[in-house]
């Protein structure tokens, strides 16, 4: 196992780790890689050296499946960090410092110190953010600084962009144009939301009246046919402000509602993520109330104890079951109960706990404000 380790390190060396005197450890949670780990490992630290990073990352990915060490995460995240992949790089940076196990050489002292230095070059290397757009609609066209059409970028696919300032307008037929400003972080994702109102629809004049025709004699002076004119100007203007009134109040409504969907969308996730883990609690509580309840039974009658002799003739077969059968009180003829009381409080204690989630979840969906139309919705 010397051998393996003193390889590993070999390989670690070359991407990360440079040697250094190892310091005392608690070797509690100490993991030593497998010999199919350490192949692995070394078609990779291959694989980065031709530059193909992503051969790499899936036989990083495949010596996790195996088994988490923390020599592991750490490569992976270096080669994210030279593949320009910088938010991935620094999760699973984040990742190599709370995994539970360790290997041994490099110690845990070595790999913190290479963490420290990789993070601190990883904001200087990076100049390049993660954009991420929650779209709605979402079959919206998005333009970048003029830029397009793109389709919104999901955080399965996020745009790479510089850090720096950025305009994203969203269209779509239909829907009013709408314009957001947003600012791009090095290193770190940026998610941002934009939500388009529907056009408010177009006014349909029935039943016009006629035109009110004025007729100027000649002989009108200047005063009145101005008059006149200011009057058809103040009335267009009430038109128009009417419209516009009009206009701002249905898009209004219609954000409101665009609103109302994002928030009962969310909603509903929760609640379908709520059912999934009542159902597995309510797995696991049936599981260990069982559990306690057969042990109590078995304890209760000495089944594995007394045998047939010990239930069809009041013999015991160990002194273990005695108590069982000495037709005398003793302690040990409580410890059942305590099985059967354990077991139906796990039961009780797991329903407290699904009505205690479904309880804030409807406080939850009380919140929510009403929308003034269910059918839009």
């Amino acid at each position: 196992m010397l051998r393996q380790l003193s390889k590993f390190g070999v390989v670690m060396t070359l991407l990360c780790v440079s040697p250094m005197l190892a310091s005392a450890q608690d070797d509690q949670y100490t993991r030593e890689p497998t010999e199919a780990q350490l192949e692995m490992n070394s078609k990779a630290i291959e694989a980065i050296n031709q530059k193909d990073y992503a051969k790499a990352i899936k036989l990083f990915q495949a010596s996790i499946a195996l088994g988490e060490l923390n020599i592991t995460y750490l490569n992976m995240a270096r080669t994210y960090h030279r593949m320009g992949e910088c938010s991935k790089a620094k999760r699973i940076y984040r990742l190599t410092r709370d995994v539970r196990y360790k290997v041994a050489e490099p110690t845990p002292d070595q790999i913190n110190e290479a963490l420290n230095k990789y993070e601190s070059q990883l904001y200087k290397d990076c100049t390049n953010g993660e954009l991420t757009v929650i779209c709605e609609p979402g079959k919206m066209d998005l333009y970048l600084n003029g830029s397009g059409p793109i389709a919104c970028p999901s955080s399965d696919d996020p745009l790479r962009l510089k850090e720096g300032e950025y305009i994203i307008r969203g269209e779509m037929e239909g829907y009013e144009t709408s314009e957001i400003k947003v600012n791009v972080a090095r290193v770190d994702p940026t998610t941002v939301a934009l939500t388009l109102a529907k056009q408010a629809p177009k006014e349909v004049v029935t039943n016009t009246p006629p035109k009110e025709t004025v007729i100027i004699k000649s002989n009108d002076n200047d005063a009145a046919l101005e008059e006149v004119r200011q009057r058809l100007r103040d009335q267009e203007k009430e038109k128009q402000a009417k419209a516009e009134r009009a206009r701002l109040a249905e898009q209004e409504r219609q954000r409101q509602l665009d609103e109302q969907r994002v928030l009962r969308r969310a909603l509903r996730e929760k609640e379908i993520e709520l059912e999934r883990r009542n159902t597995r609690l309510r797995r696991i509580s049936w599981g260990v109330a069982s559990s306690f309840v057969v042990a109590g039974a078995i304890w209760d009658s000495c089944i594995f104890g007394g045998g047939w002799n010990g239930h069809l003739y009041n013999q015991y077969g160990t002194s273990a079951c005695a108590h069982t059968y000495n037709d005398q009180f003793e302690g040990k003829d409580l410890i059942p109960v305590g099985f059967y009381f354990a077991g139906v409080s796990t039961l009780i204690i797991s329903k407290i706990v699904q009505n205690v989630r479904r309880k804030n979840f409807e406080l939850d969906y009380k919140a929510l404000p009403e929308p003034s139309n269910f059918d839009d919705l």
